[in-house]
């Protein structure tokens, strides 16, 4: 298929390139932690690369006749691409700080694949602590201008491990966050793939869904 991949779509290209990722993750057994990187790991899985794609595929087209739009843009700048008391509803999982590398795991074999220079990439993804909580309460700032009143903002977030102490990532966002109405739906992570991070870490993280009402 590769021959072919300056013919595909943008989307196709995505599918592709992602499917690439799963099944080199697949085949030493899904485990996706820092240590496990570059690593050979059993027992070894069988991932039929063309149903995965398949999958993928079928799994986030979208018709093509819709009234969509898609816009690349930096989130502290929303107020740009969006007017103000406009939106409905606003779902996001934000992202992590100082703690991910979002260019590490299966996905370097892709940045390979691209040409891409991965330590440029990394670079302006990984923040410490102070930078992130002072840009993501500018996000929570715009995310208030550009809702309706009534609308509602859904984050799921989840407690981070810094240094040795254990941040609840909902009440995290709460202190820095301009919405006076919310609640918060809180799951443990039993049962997961990130029990693998909890063992690592020795602690016992939970997952948290916090929802404002503008």
């Amino acid at each position: 298929m590769s021959v072919l991949y300056n013919e595909m779509s943008d989307y196709v290209k995505a599918c592709y390139l992602g499917t690439i990722a799963l099944t080199a993750r697949g085949c030493n057994d899904y485990k996706w932690t820092s240590s496990t990187v570059g690593k050979n790991i059993e027992p070894k899985r069988y991932i039929p690369f063309y149903e995965k794609l398949q999958l993928k595929v079928n799994k986030h087209f979208l018709p093509i006749a819709n009234s969509s739009m898609v816009y690349y843009e930096d989130s502290r700048n929303l107020d740009k691409i969006i007017k103000p008391n406009s939106v409905d509803f606003i779902f996001s999982s934000p992202p992590y700080f100082d703690c991910l590398d979002y260019t590490a795991y299966y996905a370097r074999i892709i940045y390979d694949i691209l040409g891409y220079e991965r330590i440029q990439i990394r670079s302006r993804l990984i923040q410490n602590f102070e930078n992130y909580k002072e840009d993501m309460k500018t996000v929570l700032n715009k995310l208030y201008e550009v809702l309706k009143p009534s609308g509602q903002v859904i984050f799921v977030v989840g407690d981070k491990k810094i240094h040795g102490k254990v941040i609840n990532g909902a009440e995290f966002f709460q202190t820095i966050s301009p919405f006076k109405s919310y609640s918060i739906v809180e799951r443990s992570y039993s049962g997961t793939s990130s029990k693998v991070f909890d063992a690592i870490n020795k602690t016992e993280r939970k997952e948290q869904i916090i929802i404002w009402t503008k």
